[in-house]
């Protein structure tokens, strides 16, 4: 197979210490002191639709037909049930940052699209997707102290946004989820490591986890639409269950594992 040419400024085929763009047209960026290439932004919505397009044909056990939607009201949040293309109460496009995905979905988003591009020629048989460790979303966000992002601001504050819940006094265009990237990046070139999803990643500890899917035990980190700044990483640690409701406010990002082997 012969991958199509890449975009300006990407190298031809995932190494280290090289931006590179894969069949979905996500681009990633090399993070420091750690053999792994990471998503430049979260995982889209039109990233996900060809894997899910697929998963429709056998639906798997994991995701009933109908999903669980936690969302923001007046009086806290409530739960909604809708269908598995459902609105999550507000306008999104392809672009937007795929949401309600559970934390077994994303990994066999990695699982598939790393099958897809190995068959494709595009990764070597020691490469392959994953979700990134908190140790290596950690140096790739950096200091986020002083970061903006899509937090909540004044604009998040509308009929829907509970009663009493903080907001900051800074405001920006989106009151919920906002396309990926429209925020500046953060040193290393990353969009969106504070604000707009929260991220699902490993704990560093996972590998030891002998009796306990690690899919079970992860962190949420970075903070979303629903957050104001802080100083920290905003980490929301806690098992999640393979079913059941799925947060409107939360997503993941992808990094490309380059293995032990040679380029």
């Amino acid at each position: 197979p012969n991958p199509s040419s890449p975009s300006a400024g990407f190298s031809a085929s995932a190494a280290t210490g090289r931006p590179w763009e894969n069949s979905l047209g996500m681009t990633f960026l090399p993070v420091p002191d750690h053999r792994i290439l990471m998503g430049r932004h979260e995982v889209r919505i039109r990233d996900m639709e060809p894997f899910r397009v697929q998963d429709r044909s056998f639906r798997p056990a994991y995701r009933p037909p109908r999903r669980r939607l936690g969302t923001l009201t007046a009086d806290g949040g409530s739960v909604q049930e809708v269908p598995e293309t459902g609105n999550p109460g507000f306008e999104t496009t392809p672009d937007h940052p795929a949401y309600g995905v559970f934390p077994n979905e994303a990994q066999y988003f990695c699982a598939w699209l790393t099958l897809k591009e190995q068959a494709e020629g595009r990764l070597k048989p020691h490469q392959s997707y994953r979700l990134p460790t908190l140790a290596e979303w950690r140096a790739a966000a950096g200091d986020v102290s002083g970061n903006t992002g899509n937090l909540a601001g004044p604009e998040a504050r509308n009929e829907s946004w509970p009663t009493g819940r903080e907001v900051s006094p800074m405001a920006d265009a989106f009151p919920r989820s906002a396309p990926v990237g429209s925020f500046p990046p953060n040193a290393l070139g990353f969009h969106d490591m504070v604000g707009n999803v929260s991220e699902i990643t490993v704990p560093d500890d996972a590998v030891a986890l002998d009796d306990t899917p690690y899919f079970t035990r992860l962190v949420r980190v970075g903070g979303s639409w629903a957050d104001v700044p802080a100083a920290e990483y905003h980490e929301e640690r806690g098992k999640s269950p393979r079913t059941g409701t799925q947060r409107v406010d939360a997503g993941f990002r992808c990094v490309l594992d380059l293995g032990a082997e040679g380029e």
